[in-house]
């Protein structure tokens, strides 16, 4: 059976939703470049009510998130996977848990 380390999943193969890798290789290397991508996707579409919303996004590291997720994902898969956990975590700040105020 070849190795699954080096292997890239396209987004639509279900394998890679399902087990993920353990050890080196259980981070995605395009994590870097989805985490600008990310950020300015929450500013094209307002989500960032003020500066410190964005600098809290900035702070949580969607995208390594992402990447933990989803480690053999395409770059494509792991930047609609870290643009939703943007989307997410922010709507559950606003509307789920009522939160008012932000901590630094």
């Amino acid at each position: 059976m070849p190795s699954q380390a080096n292997k890239e999943y396209k987004a639509d193969d279900v394998r890679s939703l399902i087990v993920p890798p353990i050890g080196d290789e259980a981070c995605c290397p395009h994590a870097q470049e989805v985490e600008n991508c990310t950020l300015e996707w929450g500013d094209h579409y307002a989500l960032f009510p003020e500066q410190k919303h964005r600098q809290r996004a900035e702070r949580a590291r969607y995208d390594w998130l992402a990447s933990r997720c989803y480690p053999l994902a395409a770059k494509e898969f792991l930047q609609i996977a870290s643009d939703y956990f943007l989307w997410f975590f922010l709507a559950a700040d606003f509307f789920i848990d009522r939160v008012e105020t932000l901590s630094d």
